[in-house]
């Protein structure tokens, strides 16, 4: 997949090239997200043409609304690069967002940031806006290419009566309710990073997030702790509360010595652990005790099993 900045300069060879154009932010890539994209590669295959997408950079809402700087995200851009890629996405524009850019007229950003690529069709989702104040939608994308394009509205994707969208899926991560997720994201929410050392008697070790993700609602989690080629059964504490949010593994048993400090892992969340009386972040990382309610949902012999959780 090839992978751009900005438009390609419409002289360029890859310029010439007809293609199948997908528009959106995709936080998540999550099932609607899968659908639009999916869609559009059969449009391409199709008509043989190459399937493009164009994303923003960053999200939006970081720089239009001073309460959302340094936004956290489900899907930071690499993970996004990552997926596009397993999707066999041929071409990749990712776009800054600024204030410059946001300040663009609808028609101005079709003429300079999409016209350029040639597209024959652009797919987007029902709810896609684009230009100064989100003005333009994809009734006027029609009027904005001039009829030169097939214009693809993808209606919503509903899933047990809720429309599938990154703003249902961010409220179920940080309501808690993570066990929900893989019925919209189409898995399991997870977040990558590095081991730190912990402190704490109980728990093994500390995961250093890689970039700004969204972390869970402060708690205790059955967590799948992977690395390289097998994934386990674990237990997990977030601190979601603070400036940077924490999180602390609790391997099984059977683990003498956790991974070597600064390997990369994957922790995916499975569901929270209920039943819970106590316990704060600073008690864990000193003395490692919880208490637990007699009718948690916790079962230490849990841990260790091996995990096998795939998509939904």
């Amino acid at each position: 997949m090839n992978c751009y900045d900005s438009p390609v300069n419409p002289n360029g060879d890859q310029a010439k090239q007809p293609c199948v154009l997908v528009l959106g932010f995709f936080d998540g890539v999550h099932l609607a997200h899968q659908h639009i994209i999916n869609s559009a590669k059969k449009l391409a295959i199709q008509e043989n043409m190459q399937l493009a997408v164009m994303t923003f950079f960053p999200h939006p809402k970081e720089v239009l609304d001073p309460r959302e700087i340094q936004r956290p995200c489900m899907t930071p851009l690499s993970l996004k690069i990552k997926i596009f890629e397993q999707m066999k996405v041929d071409a990749l524009y990712v776009i800054r967002f600024d204030k410059e850019f946001s300040s663009l007229a609808p028609a101005q950003f079709v003429s300079d940031f999409i016209l350029p690529l040639n597209p024959k069709h652009i797919v987007a989702g029902f709810d896609f806006t684009y230009g100064k104040y989100g003005r333009g939608n994809m009734d006027s994308l029609r009027d904005h290419t001039m009829g030169q394009v097939n214009i693809v509205t993808i209606e919503k994707l509903e899933r047990h009566g809720q429309k599938i969208g990154s703003t249902l899926i961010r409220q179920l991560i940080q309501s808690g309710k993570v066990d929900r997720v893989p019925d919209y994201l189409g898995d399991y929410y997870t977040i990558h990073g590095s081991v730190s050392p912990s402190q704490s008697k109980f728990f093994s070790f500390k995961v250093k997030a890689s970039e700004n993700y969204m972390f869970p609602h402060s708690g205790l989690y059955q967590i799948a702790w992977h690395q390289d080629e097998y994934e386990v059964n674990a237990a997990c504490l977030i601190d979601a509360d603070s400036p940077a949010p924490k999180c602390l593994v609790k391997l099984p048993d059977k683990f003498m010595f956790p991974p070597a400090y600064g390997s990369e892992i994957t922790v995916k969340f499975i569901t929270k652990i209920n039943g819970i009386y106590e316990m704060t972040w600073n008690h864990a990382e000193t003395s490692g005790l919880i208490h637990l309610s007699p009718t948690s949902n916790w079962r230490r012999d849990d841990l260790g099993k091996t995990a096998n959780y795939g998509k939904s």
